[in-house]
């Protein structure tokens, strides 16, 4: 584990930008452990994992989208609210802003049940055979990954959403557990972060920086031969296959 390390390169696309990179984040072993260890952001909800709260939208076009995937696209077997859905709307009004409205106690995306169990517009990725980077509002496709914008520094972090990330202080935090904490969590995968969540990275960044950010990476993972599975469209279907990640070196 690398302790505290950033790597700053230039944006390769916004002229007098730099992408600052957690390294030691990136380069973890980090994975998602909802129904395998996750104890929930509150501890009497183990099965709502972080979905307890509700998520709010990045902007009026993350609302849209997630409520487009819900009326187009979602059947009531993936969605233990649908009929609430159906009859409420995804989405409700937090002060001045949006969010995915809670229901008993938790977002209404959220399925208990066996089988289903989970954010229902992540089945429904699965089931459409598509990353949940389409499905799911912005929030919770990107976590665990932080990317902040500096205006003034002209620069972005990306790192790991923490703790204090969710709001509160040091003396009443906003949630009672984060996997980020969870030892478990950081060394449930195979591969790093910057490799098994390039989905999420490429759909933030860009796939130029995305490509940048890889090559910065590079010289602190010691195996170059670097896999991941990646969907990509193929004579009109959907194919997945086992692609070697080529990572160009200047």
């Amino acid at each position: 584990m690398i302790e505290s390390l950033t790597a700053e390169i230039p944006h390769p696309t916004r002229e007098g930008w730099t992408l600052l990179l957690d390294i030691e984040f990136l380069t973890s072993r980090y994975s998602c452990i909802y129904g395998a260890g996750c104890k929930g952001i509150e501890l009497n909800k183990p099965k709502a994992g972080c979905c307890s709260i509700g998520a709010f939208y990045a902007d009026d076009e993350d609302r849209k989208n997630t409520e487009r995937m819900f009326e187009e696209n979602m059947p009531s077997r993936l969605m233990e609210n649908y009929a609430t859905a159906k009859r409420l709307g995804v989405s409700a009004k937090s002060g001045n802003d949006w969010k995915t409205r809670v229901v008993n106690g938790s977002c209404i995306f959220l399925n208990r049940k066996p089988g289903n169990e989970g954010c229902s517009l992540h089945v429904l990725a699965q089931e459409m055979d598509v990353s949940h980077v389409k499905t799911k509002p912005h929030i919770c496709w990107l976590i665990p990954i932080s990317a902040e914008e500096d205006e003034d520094d002209q620069t972005i972090y990306i790192t790991r959403h923490t703790v204090d990330d969710w709001g509160g202080n040091d003396d009443e935090p906003a949630i009672e557990y984060w996997c980020m904490g969870d030892e478990e969590a950081n060394t449930a995968n195979a591969l790093p972060v910057f490799i098994s969540h390039h989905a999420e990275l490429t759909n933030e960044l860009g796939e130029e920086a995305y490509k940048a950010l890889c090559n910065a990476l590079r010289r602190f993972y010691p195996n170059g031969d670097l896999f991941n599975r990646s969907t990509f469209m193929e004579d009109g279907l959907t194919v997945k296959k086992l692609i070697h990640l080529t990572i160009v070196t200047e």
